[in-house]
């Protein structure tokens, strides 16, 4: 099978690439009744082949009942167990049946037309990695306006700067960076990789180290800013505890660090950089991030199984590919920084 299957012409006109959007949800049965409706009204709009696949990871409300009654034409599937964000989205994947796999969280609210715009730019351009959507703000306020990322490595670690109003003003730049949440995916490729990493459960950091693991191998990233959809971010994490998910976050940062940086410089600053962190965060009183670090080096049998597997395919310096995308000095932008 080719990275362009699914993409067919005919007498000179392009028929829309066939689309599967691919929902995790874990006790998200309010969130579902919320914006699935929406989702699934886009998908009525879209001239190509679509599915929708809810994949309940392990939870405990009545989703099932939910999807029965309101949503009979998407794809349910029941997981047993609780597995996490890369288990639950690799399920999901594996069951999809069409070349190009949209992610959407299930707290994200869509605009009707809002695939339209997609399939156009994967027709367009069939050897892209990922397209990532706009994500506006909500007309009743919350969450700002994102989508558009570029990736650098500043003071030891990845660093993702937001670009999305350079975008909407027409700045020419590199995008490097696929929001799991609202990001459209190459099936083929995504698989190449591996998927989602399932060290990275049950949450954070997957999208990052996916999206390094692709520039890894010279395939390019877009955003779609005529794509649009609204976002309440967290609502699932933060019914979780406070200290758990710092922990699990801490531990995240390192293994993805640990899964994908390729030169000795980039590990030296690293690792000199995470051992000052640690220093200074433990001194204030963070013990969240040194339990976080412990927990990694506790798993690095495992993270080397997964590097020796995620790694197939490198062919491009990791140092190089962030250069190339961080074109612009950053005090001339108007993006923000995040730190990830």
């Amino acid at each position: 099978m080719g990275f362009c299957e699914g993409l067919r012409y005919g007498e000179g006109l392009m028929e829309y690439p066939a689309i599967s959007i691919v929902i995790p949800t874990w006790n998200g049965k309010f969130l579902l009744s919320r914006f699935l409706k929406s989702v699934m009204e886009a998908l009525q709009r879209y001239p190509g082949e679509n599915e929708c696949i809810v994949v309940d990871d392990g939870g405990q409300d009545d989703t099932p009942t939910l999807m029965a009654t309101a949503f009979p034409e998407a794809v349910f599937v029941r997981r047993t167990e609780n597995g996490g964000f890369s288990t639950a989205v690799n399920t999901g994947i594996d069951r999809a049946r069409h070349p190009w796999v949209l992610l959407l969280n299930n707290d994200i609210e869509v605009k009707a037309d809002f695939l339209i715009p997609l399939g156009e730019r994967v027709a367009a351009d069939p050897e892209l990695f990922a397209v990532s959507v706009f994500q506006n703000q909500p007309p009743d306020g919350g969450e700002t306006e994102s989508g558009s990322c570029s990736i650098g490595f500043v003071a030891g670690e990845y660093r993702r700067f937001d670009r999305t109003k350079d975008a909407l003003s027409g700045e020419q730049y590199v995008q490097g960076f696929a929001n799991g949440g609202a990001t459209l995916f190459n099936r083929e490729k995504l698989l190449f990789i591996g998927g989602f990493c399932d060290l990275l459960n049950p949450f954070y950091f997957e999208d990052m180290e996916v999206s390094i693991q692709a520039l890894k191998r010279g395939w390019r990233l877009a955003f779609e800013p005529r794509s649009i959809v609204w976002h309440r971010p967290n609502s699932t994490t933060r019914k979780k505890k406070r200290s758990h998910v710092a922990r699990i976050i801490a531990r995240n940062y390192f293994f993805c660090h640990w899964l994908t940086l390729d030169n000795s410089g980039l590990w030296v600053n690293h690792v000199a950089c995470s051992l000052l962190r640690l220093t200074s965060r433990t001194g204030r009183g963070d013990l969240d991030f040194a339990a976080g670090f412990g927990m990694a080096l506790l798993s690095i049998p495992a993270l080397c199984r997964q590097r020796r597997e995620r790694s197939v395919g490198w062919c491009c310096s990791l140092r190089d590919q962030l250069e190339a995308i961080d074109l612009m000095p950053r005090r001339q932008t108007t993006g923000t920084t995040e730190r990830v």
